[in-house]
């Protein structure tokens, strides 16, 4: 187990034990809201039938709009993983706009749509690429107040093929990323 893992383990442990008598009550979700979050994730970048294998590195999101309802809320989210080995730094983010919904009253499924990029640099050269992109996932709410809570969240994102560019140049190669992201949040509503 990584130190990373260890680390969000133990933090939501303490969370969900301090957190346990206010679970019951309601979070109120109305006007804007805001919420930021780190996890884990796995980035994989997809190229005409070949695909790199799955790669773990640490993962965040942001995410800010208003609430359409208590039940239904709608807002941008930007979403990172990065990845550094043996000098090559990896990175996929995604910019979307996502709505939330509410089916069960802590629990949510959410999707979006927007952009997705792909980089990786080794200091020398680099290889990119900018996608159109979409975004499904789950969370639950932890309650830690009455407008906060501990979100605890998987995300799928998924590009579709974009052009390849290679140190600024055109491949002639289409390529998609994709993104696992798991982690908890904090979120103020």
């Amino acid at each position: 187990m990584t130190s990373i893992t260890r680390v969000l383990t133990l933090a939501l442990a303490v969370t969900g034990a301090l957190a346990a008598p206010l679970h019951a009550q309601e979070i109120e979700r109305k006007g804007f809201f805001f919420g930021v979050g780190l996890g884990g994730g796995g980035g994989k970048l997809y190229a005409e039938g070949e695909s790199s294998d799955r790669l773990t590195g640490l993962s965040g999101h942001l995410r800010a709009g208003a609430a359409l309802s208590p039940t239904v809320l709608l807002g941008g989210e930007s979403n990172g993983w990065y990845r550094s080995e043996s000098g090559l730094d990896e990175t996929i983010g995604g910019l979307m706009v996502t709505a939330y919904v509410y089916p069960a009253r802590n629990f949510f499924v959410k999707v979006g749509s927007g952009l997705m990029t792909y980089r990786a640099d080794d200091g020398i050269d680099d290889l990119t690429t900018v996608n159109l992109g979409s975004q499904v996932g789950i969370g639950y709410d932890i309650r830690l107040g009455r407008k906060t809570a501990l979100t605890l969240v998987a995300n799928y994102l998924f590009g579709f093929n974009g052009d390849v560019e290679f140190s600024g140049l055109d491949t002639g190669v289409r390529a998609r990323p994709d993104l696992l992201q798991i982690g908890a949040a904090f979120s103020l509503y």
